[in-house]
C-alpha cells in the first residue's frame, strides 16, 4: 500500500510538472488535488506552488497550513506574505488567533506591534515592543516602529538619542538605514547628519 502510495505520488507530480512545462495552470491543478484529498502533504505542495507562482491566496492558505500543523514558521511566512500584499486587516484577525502564540515567537512578536501600531493602539504596540527589546531582540522593523511611535507621540526628545544610536550601530545598519537616519537627523538639526550620510557611503554595496 506505501509502494502504491508512493507511485501515485510520483504519477500526480510529474504529471504536473508536464502541465508546468506546457505553460498550464499548476496551482489549480494542485489545488483541485488538495480539495479532493484534503491531506496536509497535498496542502503543502499546494503552498509551494502558490509561492513560485506568487499566488495572491498563498497568505490563506499558509494560514490552513498553520491549522494543521501549529509550526510556528508557518505563522510567520503567513504574516509576512499577508502585509507584504496589503492584507494587513487579515494579517492582523490571524494574530488574533494566535493569542498568546505570537508573544512566545520575536517575529511575530513584531507582527503584533505593528499590528497594534496601525489600529492606532499605540500604548500596546509600545508594550510588545519594549518586551522584544528587553529580551535582546533588535531587527530594522523594530528599529522602524520605535522611530514611528516617536513620531506618532510627538516625543521628539527621543529622536536624537535614536540617531545617535544608528551612527554607533552603523556596522549593523545597511545604507539605507543610515540614510533614513541621516534625513531624520537633518529634520532635527542633530550634529550627527554628516556622519550617518559618511557611514551610510562606506555601507553602501559597490555598483
Amino acid at each position: 500500500a506505501e509502494r502504491e502510495a508512493l507511485a501515485e505520488d510520483t504519477h500526480s507530480f510529474l504529471e504536473t510538472l508536464l502541465v508546468e512545462l506546457e505553460g498550464g495552470d499548476a496551482v489549480g491543478m494542485r489545488l483541485a488535488q488538495y480539495e479532493a484529498s484534503q491531506t496536509t502533504h497535498d496542502l503543502q505542495i499546494l503552498v509551494e506552488a502558490m509561492r513560485e507562482q506568487r499566488d495572491p491566496r498563498l497568505g490563506e492558505y499558509l494560514i490552513l497550513l498553520w491549522r494543521r500543523r501549529r509550526q510556528v514558521m508557518d505563522a510567520q511566512y503567513a504574516c509576512e506574505v499577508l502585509t507584504s500584499t496589503g492584507n494587513e486587516l487579515r494579517a492582523e484577525a490571524f494574530l488574533d488567533e494566535l493569542g498568546e502564540e505570537a508573544r512566545a515567537d520575536p517575529l511575530l512578536r513584531v507582527h503584533l506591534a505593528w499590528a497594534r501600531f496601525r489600529q492606532g493602539r499605540l500604548d500596546e504596540a509600545e508594550t510588545e515592543l519594549d518586551a522584544l527589546e528587553a529580551s535582546g531582540a533588535d531587527n530594522a522593523n523594530m528599529r522602524q516602529l520605535r522611530l514611528m511611535l516617536a513620531v506618532e507621540t510627538g516625543r521628539w526628545a527621543e529622536l536624537e538619542p535614536f540617531v545617535q544610536l544608528q551612527l554607533a550601530a552603523r556596522a549593523n545598519r545597511t545604507a539605507s538605514e543610515l540614510i533614513g537616519a541621516a534625513q531624520i537627523a537633518r529634520a532635527i538639526g542633530s550634529s550627527v547628519t554628516f556622519d550617518l550620510l559618511r557611514a551610510a557611503v562606506a555601507n553602501a554595496p559597490d555598483d
